[in-house]
C-alpha cells in the first residue's frame, strides 16, 4: 500500500482529537515516500498534552481504538 493510501485508511478510524504537526500539511503527494523513522510528536486536542483525558498515552496505535473512552469517531467520508 502506498503512503498516501495508508494515511487515508488511518484517517477513517483515527480519533478526531489526535493531533500532530504533519496533520496540518494535508495528505501526502501520490509519489511521496513514508519516512521509515516516525518522528511525529502526538497530542490530544482535548488536553493539549501527550496524554488523553483518560490519562493514557496519545499515539495512533491507541487513538484508533473505538473502545477507548475518549475516542471520537471521524465524520463519515464519501
Amino acid at each position: 500500500m502506498d503512503y498516501r493510501r495508508k494515511v487515508q485508511e488511518a484517517l477513517r478510524v483515527r480519533c478526531v482529537h489526535l493531533q500532530t504537526k504533519r496533520a496540518w500539511l494535508g495528505l501526502p503527494e501520490a509519489d511521496e515516500v513514508e519516512n521509515p523513522v516516525d518522528t511525529a510528536v502526538w497530542w490530544c486536542a482535548l488536553t493539549c498534552e501527550p496524554l488523553g483525558p483518560d490519562a493514557s498515552t496519545v499515539e495512533p496505535e491507541s487513538c484508533e481504538q473505538p473502545g477507548r473512552a475518549c475516542y471520537t469517531e471521524p465524520p463519515a467520508r464519501p
